[in-house]
């Protein structure tokens, strides 16, 4: 019997929808009667991965922002990897010259920029 079971959220546990269905509820929830440790791991920020935790009963920690952060069942951070603000720097100089839509995560921000993107020290 397996005893804990972490599933990725976009296109494994919703759908392109991002609808839960009855049927996914249902599994977890015999899941967590058997005494299975269900735990989410997303792209998604902390609040999004919440709603979807919460919709499923979860009171486990939640694994967001395709895992460079993790928080425990009460929401408090318990990990967090980033990358140095010299490379984040270096990143952001090599994309301000193309015609990308910059997409960033850090803890619960998202930051969505297209064209030139100013950054300060």
């Amino acid at each position: 019997m397996y005893k804990l079971i972490v599933s990725d959220l976009d296109g494994t546990l919703v759908d392109s929808n991002k609808n839960l269905s009855e049927y996914t509820k249902e599994i977890i929830g015999k899941l967590k009667e058997k005494g299975v440790y269900f735990i989410i791991a997303t792209g998604r920020n902390y609040r999004g991965a919440k709603k979807i935790a919460d919709s499923l009963d979860l009171n486990t920690e939640i694994i967001c922002n395709n895992g460079s952060t993790i928080y425990d069942h009460k929401g408090h951070l318990i990990f967090q990897k980033t990358i140095s603000t010299v490379v984040a720097k270096k990143i952001f100089l090599e994309i301000e010259n193309t015609k990308s839509i910059f997409f960033a995560s850090y803890g619960n921000n998202i930051y969505i920029q297209k064209g030139k993107i100013e950054m300060t020290s």
